[in-house]
């Protein structure tokens, strides 16, 4: 069963879990108003930028350094976007990422499964009513490792284009002169 988060939008921070569950429950079958179309899409790329969506390689969803193993949805048709992720890179830094990035955008994270509302003023509250800190913002370890930063790709493309090259060359192709990528066959 998938460990879906709720994401939604109230004009303050709310004040109980129970007033998130009928914020959702009444915004459910809403069409999300303009701007929490942008936050939404703000959400999820930064989602994506920070941990990337790994299910189209992860079928059976146990990767465990896929942050969002049922992936994630790009069509916003209600004014709650639910999400899976993957529960066990919540604990070593995705719920802090996923806390600082709900603050910074102005919305609502609620998490059914263990009854905690993380609000847009960094702070989490429970079933009971009790407030503390959101945690530390991490990527998790798992997720770090399978980020191509642009400085790692010099180095992941070029032995690649190298290759590419080499193999080529015996057909009779060369790389382009220009700073155009690609090859070119050389003929009489």
């Amino acid at each position: 069963m998938p460990y879906t988060l709720r994401l939604f939008y109230a004009d303050a921070p709310l004040g109980s879990v129970a007033d998130a569950e009928s914020c959702i429950a009444r915004d459910l079958h809403l069409k999300p108003r303009g701007h929490l179309l942008g936050r939404f899409t703000s959400m999820q790329a930064s989602m994506l930028a920070n941990c990337p969506d790994l299910s189209e390689f992860d079928p059976a969803a146990n990767r465990s350094d896929n942050a969002w193993p049922h992936g994630l949805s790009a069509v916003f048709d209600t004014s709650v976007y639910s999400f899976s992720a993957n529960p066990s890179l919540l604990q070593q830094g995705l719920l802090g990422l996923l806390a600082e990035m709900i603050a910074q955008l102005g919305l609502h994270l609620f998490d059914p499964q263990t009854g905690e509302l993380y609000r847009p003023d960094r702070q989490v509250i429970d079933r009971q009513g009790a407030l503390r800190a959101a945690p530390p913002m991490a990527v998790p370890e798992p997720v770090r490792a399978t980020l191509i930063t642009a400085e790692q790709c010099a180095g992941v493309v070029q032995p690649l284009r190298q290759s590419l090259h080499d193999r080529l060359a015996t057909h009779g192709f060369a790389p382009r002169q220009s700073d155009r990528h690609g090859v070119i066959r050389r003929v009489d």
